[in-house]
């Protein structure tokens, strides 16, 4: 087992090697994987699997030990021992932002890719990446998933679809869409199933201390991103938990993502996308008043909840005002008087209290 001391390296000094199995006298970076993981005895040798089987051989794979306390960190170091592109690196449980930021700071690669300890890749998945980015000169590209309830392992053949390049504006139109989009903007929040050049990544961090660190890293992204590349073909398979934290009841951290959504709002004005923040502020306001819903159908017995979402919901819409549509603005103010009022309507009246 090599161990990485936790002290920041550069990511500007890359490695490179000729690799004949892509062409004879091409140089290819170095790639680097960043997995943390934490309790995952059952699922991360698959994970592992995935990894050192890629096609795209010059990897080095960071793996950010959170504090295993059951078998992860014998697995984590028996493969290290069989594979000198895996480094273990140890710290004290902080969660998966603190582990993804460690593994930033000591990355390498020219590129970076996250993946997740309990999922798996198609072995093609970072060749495809890295073409995809290359050939279409851009700092991010993106491939679909599969969700899946077991590690998925049997992956075939694939043929390769249309590269579809989203510009600034189109990546901020996905992250406030719905219904059909909806996939897709979760593809895009979520850190996994995209290669990142290392400079887009200079100086971003995940926020530690929050489930919905994802919603805050991607408005930082978007940014700095000018045009990214994406391919929908699935080239990833995401295991569903019903124990993971995206799947818990509704209490005061998930208030953490209108808080980002509040952010991403802020994107759109600096960077002059008029729409977008316009389509952003109607369901920032919607979202108030869905949040309430929810939190009250989840029997949520954290007041702060309902304290937060009012006051919120009360300072926004004087300054949204103007912005929102006759229908809107009926439902805002009946909510603004009375929220259990509105919560009766839509129960005992409309009969659709899931919608806002």
């Amino acid at each position: 087992m090599l161990y990485i001391s936790p002290q920041s390296k550069s990511l500007i000094n890359c490695k490179t090697i000729k690799w004949k199995k892509w062409g004879i006298g091409m140089n290819y970076p170095l790639i680097s994987v960043i997995m943390p993981v934490y309790n995952v005895e059952n699922f991360v040798k698959r994970a592992f699997d995935s990894m050192i089987h890629q096609t795209y051989q010059n990897i080095e794979i960071l793996v950010i030990d959170d504090g295993s306390i059951d078998g992860t960190s014998k697995i984590c170091d028996d493969y290290a021992k069989k594979d000198s592109r895996i480094h273990i690196v140890k710290q004290k449980n902080a969660g998966a932002a603190a582990a993804r930021n460690h593994g930033m700071r000591l990355a390498k690669g020219e590129y970076i890719l996250f993946m997740d300890s309990d999922d798996t890749m198609h072995p093609k998945t970072i060749e495809i990446l890295y073409q995809m980015v290359t050939e279409n000169k851009v700092n991010l590209g993106m491939v679909n998933f599969l969700e899946v309830e077991e590690p998925y392992t049997e992956w075939k053949e694939i043929e390769k679809n249309k590269v579809n390049l989203f510009s600034q504006e189109k990546m901020l139109d996905i992250l406030c869409s719905g219904g059909e989009n909806l996939k897709l903007r979760l593809l895009l929040t979520v850190p996994w199933c995209k290669l990142y050049h290392y400079r887009l990544l200079e100086g971003i961090l995940y926020p530690e201390g929050t489930i919905c660190e994802d919603e805050f890293m991607i408005n930082d992204i978007v940014k700095e991103c000018k045009k990214m590349a994406y391919m929908d073909i699935s080239l990833y398979g995401y295991l569903v938990r019903p124990g993971s934290v995206m799947h818990r009841n509704f209490d005061r951290k998930r208030l953490a993502s209108m808080k980002a959504f509040e952010e991403r709002i802020q994107c759109a004005r600096d960077l002059g996308f008029k729409s977008c923040e316009n389509k952003m502020i109607k369901i920032f306001m919607k979202d108030h008043i869905g949040n309430y819903c929810r939190a009250y159908l989840e029997q949520c017995e954290d007041m702060e909840v309902y304290r937060w979402l009012k006051k919120s919901f009360r300072k926004n819409l004087k300054k949204y005002w103007k912005i929102l549509d006759s229908s809107m603005k009926v439902k805002s103010l009946i909510f603004f008087l009375s929220p259990q009022c509105y919560l009766w309507i839509k129960k005992f009246i409309l009969h659709d209290i899931y919608e806002s």
